[in-house]
C-alpha cells in the first residue's frame, strides 16, 4: 500500500482512499494539530498505523457521517465517496496471538506480590498495574529465577522498556515501583543492595478550562445523569474514580458537603456540595432511583470510569472546547478557579485531598499566568 497522503489543502484535513485497502480511509495528522488526532480517536473503529504514520477510519456511511460532524466542514477528499459503501462498520475479529505464560514458579512469586499489596492495603488500580508490570518483567527473564535477577539485569530491562517499548515517564516510574516493591517488600532486601532511580518528572502545567468552557461543557448534555456526573467532577474537584465510588449516603445535604471515602492514599475527606448541584441530583434521583451507588450502570451495579470518559468525550466534542482536556481537567479547573477567587490555598489543599501543599501550589502558578490580564511590552512602543 502506498503511504503517501496529500498535505493540507486550504487548511483542510486531506483524506485518501487506497484500492488495496478498500474498507479504510487514511489521513495524516500534522504535528501541530494534535486536536485533530483527538477527534479521529472519537470515531468508532479508528486505527493508528505506526509504520505508515497514518490514521485510518472505517469506510462506511455511519463512520463518514460521524466524521463529518466531528470535523465540521474541514475535510477534503481526494476521491468521490461511493454511494454503495456499507451502512455500518462490522469489525473483523483479529486472530489473537498465543499468549506466553510465565512459569509456575514465577506465578507463585507474582501471587506473593499481590498478597503483600493487599496486606498493605494498596488500591485496586495500583494492584492491577503492579501485577501486570511485574508479569511483563518476569516474562522478560522467563528462564531465570526472580530471586536471582541482578540489579544489572533489572537496569537492562528498564533500558529495554524505555528504548524499545517507549513507555511514558509515568509508566516507567510505575514499573520501577512494582519491581522495587517485590524486592524490598516481598523479599525484604535492603534498599542499599537494590536501588533504581526514577525518571525525572516533567514539570507540566495541568490542562485548565475557563469558566465559560466549563459552562458550555455541562450545558452540552441534556441527559440528567451525565450532567450530574460532569457537575460533580467540577463542583467538588473530584477524581473520576471518586465519582464512581460515591454512595447515596455520601451526599450529605444536611451538612452541605460530599464525603469522599478511601480516596487516593487511602484517605477520607469532605468537599463542597453546591446547592445548584444538589437540585440536579434530587431530580436525577427522582428519575433513576439508584439503590446503593449514587451512579449505577444500565443493569445495576457500580458505574464505570470508562462510561464517564465516554460522556466527557462526547460533551467535549459537542461543546467545541479544548479537545486535549480530560475529565481530570475539571478537577484542575475547580482548584484554579478557587485560586482566582482568592480562596486560601490551605482550604483548597483540604478539598483536593493533597498530602503536601507543594502539590496544590501549582495552581497558584497557573493563576499568576492569566495571560488575558497581561499586556505585551510592545504596547508601550510608539510605533
Amino acid at each position: 500500500m502506498k503511504a503517501k497522503v496529500s498535505k493540507l489543502i486550504n487548511n483542510k484535513l486531506v483524506v485518501d482512499y487506497f484500492s488495496d485497502r478498500p474498507n479504510r480511509l487514511f489521513m495524516r495528522i500534522p504535528k501541530n494539530r494534535e486536536d485533530w488526532s483527538v477527534r479521529v480517536r472519537a470515531v468508532v473503529g479508528n486505527r493508528w498505523h505506526p509504520n505508515l504514520k497514518l490514521w485510518s477510519i472505517p469506510y462506511c456511511k455511519d463512520t463518514v457521517r460521524h466524521f463529518h460532524n466531528i470535523f465540521k466542514g474541514v475535510v477534503f477528499y481526494n476521491f468521490t465517496i461511493s454511494a454503495s459503501i456499507p451502512d455500518h462498520y462490522n469489525p473483523k475479529r483479529r486472530k489473537r496471538s498465543k499468549k506466553i505464560e510465565i512459569l509456575p514458579k514465577h506465578e507463585e512469586e507474582r501471587i506473593r506480590l499481590v498478597e503483600q499489596l493487599h496486606i498493605q492495603r494498596y488500591s485496586h488500580s495500583t494492584i492491577k498495574s503492579y501485577k501486570a508490570y511485574f508479569k511483563a518483567f518476569l516474562l522478560y527473564y522467563n528462564e531465570i529465577d526472580p530471586k536471582e535477577i541482578s540489579e544489572k539485569q533489572i537496569l537492562k530491562y528498564i533500558f529495554y522498556i524505555v528504548t524499545e517499548k517507549k513507555v511514558a515517564k509515568g509508566t516507567q516510574g510505575q514499573i520501577i515501583n512494582a519491581i522495587k516493591f517485590y524486592y524490598e517488600q516481598v523479599l525484604n532486601q535492603e534498599r542499599k543492595t537494590y536501588y533504581l532511580k526514577r525518571p525525572k518528572k516533567s514539570k507540566k502545567l495541568p490542562n485548565i478550562l475557563s469558566e465559560e468552557e466549563v459552562t458550555r461543557l455541562i450545558n452540552s448534555t441534556k441527559n440528567i445523569k451525565h450532567k450530574c456526573i460532569l457537575m460533580l467532577l467540577y463542583s467538588g474537584g473530584l477524581r473520576i474514580g471518586e465519582v464512581v465510588n460515591l454512595m447515596i449516603k455520601d451526599i450529605r445535604s444536611d451538612q452541605s458537603c460530599i464525603f469522599i471515602r478511601d480516596a487516593k492514599g487511602n484517605k477520607d475527606r469532605y468537599t463542597l456540595l453546591s446547592p445548584k448541584l444538589l437540585n440536579y441530583l434530587r431530580e436525577y434521583f427522582r428519575l433513576h432511583r439508584p439503590s446503593y451507588w449514587l451512579f449505577e450502570g444500565q443493569y445495576g451495579g457500580q458505574y464505570s470510569t470508562r462510561s464517564i470518559n465516554h460522556i466527557f468525550t462526547a460533551a467535549k466534542i459537542k461543546s467545541n472546547i479544548n479537545l486535549l482536556a480530560t475529565p481530570h481537567s475539571l478537577r484542575h479547573s475547580f482548584a484554579t478557579h478557587l485560586v482566582h477567587r482568592g480562596i486560601n490555598l490551605r482550604y483548597i489543599q483540604e478539598l483536593l485531598g493533597h498530602a503536601s501543599s507543594k502539590t496544590t501550589e501549582i495552581y497558584t502558578h497557573i493563576a499568576k499566568t492569566d495571560l488575558q490580564k497581561l499586556q505585551s511590552p510592545l504596547e508601550n512602543l510608539n510605533i
